[in-house]
């Protein structure tokens, strides 16, 4: 838990899911975090993509890591260069998002314009997640899309074995790495 991706996948371009988002007013943007070293993930959903929602999501998942007994101070946070991060360029200042971060003494770094291979984790669960959950899904209503997508974060962390990470699970190998005992 010391180099965390984060990001925004806008889920209005996913064939399947599009139509049942309209029908059933269900969110356009799934706020993600991806542990680089075990592969974890945690996301959130939101209706916009500002610096509002990413900051709650920040807060939420840097409030568990540290109830936890991750020491966030040396947790460094990767992101692009999205305006729900740094907020608007022309205000001076720190985004509530960077704020966030701040209030937990994480350390934010940002990609170089245009790189966005350097967020490739990140960028490779939200490929995964399209292809396993949002196009293979159907919902009957918004409580059973958060039913399902809690469930699949929950699968994705403990049972689906990454083929790049030793076919391991993202709990099997955070607990070869502390020794401890992790379970949903």
């Amino acid at each position: 838990m010391e180099f965390i991706q984060i990001d925004v996948k806008d889920l209005s371009d996913v064939e399947r899911y599009w139509p049942q988002m309209m029908r059933l007013g269900l969110p356009r943007y799934e706020f993600t975090a991806r542990d680089v070293r075990t592969g974890g993930v945690w996301y959130a959903y939101g209706n916009s993509n500002d610096t509002s929602n990413a900051s709650v999501f920040a807060g939420y998942l840097l409030g568990q890591l540290r109830y936890y007994g991750v020491d966030t101070s040396k947790v460094i946070v990767q992101t692009d260069n999205g305006s729900e991060f740094i907020g608007n360029v022309r205000k001076r200042g720190k985004s509530p998002f960077q704020r966030v971060l701040d209030h937990f003494e994480v350390k934010h770094v940002r990609i170089p314009p245009r790189a966005c291979t350097w967020q490739s984790d990140v960028e490779a669960f939200h490929r995964v997640v399209e292809d396993e959950f949002y196009d293979v899904e159907d919902y009957r209503d918004p409580r059973e899309f958060m039913a399902k997508g809690y469930a699949y974060q929950l699968y994705f962390n403990f049972k689906r074995k990454n083929r790049w990470k030793g076919r391991k699970t993202p709990a099997e190998i955070l607990n070869e790495t502390t020794g401890g005992r992790i379970s949903p």
